[in-house]
């Protein structure tokens, strides 16, 4: 499957993605979707949600996203991107619109932000 969102991008490397992620942190962002693409499952996983964690683990090779589902009694919904190769940003001003990360067996997930207000 092809990605479905359209985008103006920025390839980051990976040398740089703990500084996004800190900063998405420290703005607090909510995820409006988070859209998953690959050969065995699609669709929307999450929405509305505010973006409680983002990081690379190194030694695990993974992108933890976690996201406050406390609202609907939850607590903290994770989601874990496996052998994240390609992050991808929209040209946004100061934050991101948009991640796209594309993993090693070619899925990919699609964070799309928003800044609470």
């Amino acid at each position: 499957m092809a990605p479905t969102t359209a985008f103006t991008t920025q390839d980051l490397d990976r040398e740089a993605w703990p500084a996004l992620f800190a900063h998405l942190i420290d703005a607090r962002p909510v995820v409006t979707s988070l859209t998953i693409d690959g050969d065995m499952l699609g669709g929307t996983e999450a929405s509305q949600l505010p973006l409680e964690s983002i990081t690379y683990e190194d030694g695990d090779d993974q992108i933890a996203i976690g996201l406050d589902g406390r609202d609907g009694g939850h607590g903290v919904l994770w989601h874990y991107v496996d052998g994240p190769r390609q992050l991808l940003r929209d040209d946004g001003d100061g934050l991101p619109e948009c991640l796209e990360i594309v993993s090693a067996d070619g899925t990919h997930t699609v964070l799309e932000l928003e800044v609470a207000g």
